[in-house]
């Protein structure tokens, strides 16, 4: 099984959290750069210009052995 991620976005100001399970960390850029950049170009959205956000990443499963748990269930 290869390492999936839990990516974690939050934004105070607006009261929002965003939850994702990526495959890699890159992954979890390209979710946030969706989440925070206007379509099509790579500029902030307005409402995000002058607040606050966050991500984080952290791994969900280790790489050693199966964890028994069937993400698809």
């Amino acid at each position: 099984m290869g390492k999936i991620y839990k990516a974690v976005f939050t934004c105070p100001t607006y009261e929002e959290r965003e939850v994702w399970y990526v495959s890699s960390k890159k992954a979890a850029q390209v979710m946030l750069s969706r989440q925070v950049k206007t379509k099509g170009t790579s500029q902030l959205q307005s409402k995000y210009k002058d607040v606050d956000f966050d991500m984080t990443v952290t791994p969900v499963f280790e790489e050693e052995g199966w964890s028994g748990i069937d993400p698809r269930n």
